[in-house]
């Protein structure tokens, strides 16, 4: 059989997978691989509480290494929570591309956890088959039947940490679309406030007003400024009213 071994790495999100080839006899148990196994040296403290059990069937050892494998799974799903948490947190408050860039990366990085795991379904299902007959006691196959409702847990688990990554990316486009909302607000304001100002400055400015003695004398200009300061003063005071300052 065939196992899949991820090896993260964090900055940038990336999974390299590496197989575990494990081949199983009635007296036998070995394992190929490139890389060393991370927990192997909890599996050989189990091996050894166990000694009786591990030295006449081999599919006791084989139990042990299946559920070390499925614990490295299950610390590496916690700890991708608490990455999810904190990429959420970072999603109402970066707006920037970086940002979005690393978030890309982390929802492939989820997605091939995500895989990774689903892919031992089979395997595992394969031992609770009534016509496979390696493991004859019963009392191992209960062990194998809590690794088979393990791995389902850890594969609902993975699709949940997907769902929740694309929701990261809803946070993260809501942000961005309210960020830009305030801008267009305060640019709307501010084209609120200078367009009475400018009609004011353009009506004082034109020569048909020549004629009017009030407006030429020196307190027109006067005038002028009050209307301004008025009108601008009126119109941030309704944005106020209204709750936009």
């Amino acid at each position: 059989m065939t196992a899949t071994l991820p090896v993260l790495e964090s900055r940038p999100y990336r999974v390299q997978a590496h197989q575990v080839n494990l081949f199983v006899g009635e007296k036998f148990f070995l394992s190929a691989h490139q890389i060393p196994l991370p927990f192997t040296e909890r599996i050989l403290t189990r091996s050894a509480l166990h000694t009786e059990n591990t030295q006449i069937d081999s599919a006791f050892f084989l139990y042990i290494v299946l559920d070390e494998l499925l614990t490295y799974y299950e610390d590496v799903n916690a700890q991708m929570q608490v990455q999810i948490e904190q990429m959420e947190e970072r999603a109402l408050l970066d707006t920037s591309d970086d940002f979005l860039t690393e978030l890309l990366h982390f929802k492939r990085y989820a997605f091939a956890l995500s895989q990774l795991a689903d892919q031992h379904r089979a395997i595992f299902a394969v031992f609770l088959r009534p016509d496979f007959h390696y493991i004859p006691e019963q009392e191992i196959m209960l062990y194998y039947r809590d690794l088979d409702a393990r791995l389902s847990r850890l594969i609902d688990t993975s699709r949940a940490a997907k769902e929740s990554v694309n929701g990261i990316f809803d946070i993260y486009v809501s942000h961005v679309s309210h960020h830009t909302n305030n801008v267009m607000k305060i640019l709307t304001m501010v084209s609120t406030i200078l367009l009475p100002c400018t009609l004011i400055f353009t009506f004082f400015s034109t020569y048909t007003i020549q004629d009017i003695p009030l407006l030429t004398h020196r307190i027109g200009f006067a005038v002028m400024v009050l209307s301004v300061v008025c009108v601008s003063g009126t119109v941030l005071w309704r944005f106020r009213h209204k709750g936009w300052l």
